[in-house]
């Protein structure tokens, strides 16, 4: 009797502790998910806005002056297509600003210190000293994810 009650208890007990950490690595899994899908976006709309940037800022025709992306009477002087390229920066700050939020609250403080010292620098990558930081920034994510980080020459 008291074998059978103790193999009751013990099946109970591993069901238990089977659930907690199953549910614990479960809840690590997609904390890791969110984290790295924010590195992904900030990373993704980084570049979409600094490929528009660039096109705004280098126009087609020969003496026309570089558009503001905040700026909406810049965007009524220039063609459907630069207006359109507008929208769309203006909703790929929306969505950068996102993953910006999201990396602070799934972060680890290194990452949101070094994330917030690139934008200290203006969040693009013209000077060494912006290239550094942006590194800095990356490779404090990968450290964050227990990986080695590729040695990435600041160097350009």
């Amino acid at each position: 009797m008291n074998t059978a009650l103790l193999s009751i208890l013990s099946l109970f007990a591993g069901a238990a502790i089977q659930y907690v950490f199953t549910r614990y690595l479960e809840d690590q899994r997609h904390y890791r998910a969110l984290r790295t899908q924010a590195y992904t976006d900030f990373l993704k709309y980084s570049a979409d806005i600094t490929y528009l940037e660039v096109e705004l800022e280098h126009p087609d025709h020969e003496g026309q002056k570089p558009y503001d992306l905040a700026d909406e009477e810049s965007a009524r002087s220039v063609g459907a297509d630069k207006a359109a390229k507008m929208a769309m920066a203006k909703e790929l700050l929306a969505r950068l600003t996102d993953s910006k939020a999201r990396i602070c609250l799934y972060g680890s403080e290194v990452v949101v210190e070094r994330m917030a010292c690139f934008e200290r620098l203006g969040a693009v990558m013209r000077s060494v000293e912006q290239r550094s930081a942006f590194v800095q920034t990356t490779q404090n994510w990968l450290n964050a994810r227990s990986v080695d980080p590729v040695l990435i020459s600041t160097q350009a």
